[in-house]
């Protein structure tokens, strides 16, 4: 079954991500990223945050969210 776009709305918990072990991933807050229903949101993990701005895009396999973002890595400005 292919998603939907309110298949991508709320908030995920981001169970790992490569390079980042657990302890970092979980330093300050449990590392999630929030998608609203007008595809803005946040998300946090480590000592990294940021606003993200995406879309949905449809894929020949399905919808995908991508996203770009403004944040910080400790309290260094990123994107």
């Amino acid at each position: 079954m292919k998603p939907n776009a309110k298949d991508f709305h709320g908030k995920w918990r981001i169970h790992e991500m490569e390079d980042l072990d657990e302890e970092y991933l979980s330093m300050q807050v449990k590392p999630y990223i929030l998608i609203q229903s007008n595809n803005l949101g946040e998300f946090q993990f480590g000592l990294v945050t940021g606003q993200i701005d995406g879309k949905i895009i449809d894929y020949p396999l399905g919808k995908r969210f991508e996203f770009t973002w403004e944040g910080s890595d400790e309290c260094d400005p990123a994107s």
